[in-house]
């Protein structure tokens, strides 16, 4: 007998229904038992298995979300605001007012599932650390965020935890566009992600060095990610190098 889920009820934690549980899968060939031997070593399919819920586990629900938000150490710490003045004498006040407005009004935005694209030609023009910024405002409003570069998509598949990047509130998708190993599987793998976001209508901040109307992937995944997303040039100058001497600056005080 199959048991009606009550959705008139508002649970503490959405994620596991307050049951401190979450259902998971992984490949069958990477279950193992206490011993550490492969339990089903021939087998490729995926397994459930119940993990205890990292957001309501404890007292600190924000200090789990942060924990499960795969932001790289080096955007995730010392970071209170992004610092737009580094662009110089470049008017920056409407991709400003555009990225405030999107932190301000997440709550409005993501009901419809609208996105950013962030884009340049350069490196180093600040587009990840923009995003992260972001991820990490939302982080401390108890917004599930999740960080994920192009390049890993794959080992998420593999690894039966893409479902993680397919549910959360906000998704930032890092570097899209560029063409990767094994592009057939790449893509299918790209379109299920996006897909299933576009269906739950989440928000994914995407960051790229290509333009939206010039990126280079499968059809049906640039019909999603253009309908859901506002794009924002990031201006062509390096902001990268200026933040590195700044932290050497710091470090040679500290040897003072």
């Amino acid at each position: 007998m199959t048991r009606a889920i009550d959705t008139s009820k508002v649970y503490k934690c959405s994620r596991c229904r307050d049951t401190h549980w979450i259902l998971k899968h992984i490949p069958a060939n990477q279950a193992t038992s206490f011993d550490g031997v492969k339990v089903y070593p021939d087998d490729t399919y995926l397994l459930p298995y119940a993990s205890r819920c990292p957001y309501c586990d404890g007292d600190d629900r924000k200090k789990a979300l942060f924990k499960n938000s795969y932001i790289p150490f080096q955007y995730s710490t010392g970071q209170n605001k992004f610092d737009w003045d580094a662009y110089g004498f470049i008017d920056v006040s409407k991709k400003k007012t555009a990225v405030q407005n999107f932190v301000d009004n997440f709550a409005e935005v993501s009901k419809n599932g609208i996105g950013l694209y962030l884009w340049s030609e350069k490196n180093g023009t600040g587009k990840t650390s923009l995003a992260c910024l972001i991820g990490n405002e939302l982080l401390n409003r108890s917004v599930e965020v999740k960080f994920l570069p192009c390049v890993e998509i794959l080992d998420a598949a593999s690894s039966g935890t893409l479902d993680e990047y397919e549910r959360c509130d906000l998704l930032i998708l890092d570097d899209i566009g560029k063409k990767k190993t094994g592009a057939d599987y790449y893509d299918e793998t790209l379109l299920k992600l996006i897909d299933k976001r576009y269906g739950r209508k989440t928000s994914t901040i995407f960051t790229s060095n290509i333009s939206l109307e010039d990126i280079e992937i499968d059809p049906a995944i640039f019909s999603r990610v253009k309908s859901r997303v506002l794009s924002i040039q990031m201006p062509e100058l390096s902001i990268r190098e200026s933040e590195d001497e700044a932290e050497k600056e710091v470090l040679l005080r500290l040897g003072e």
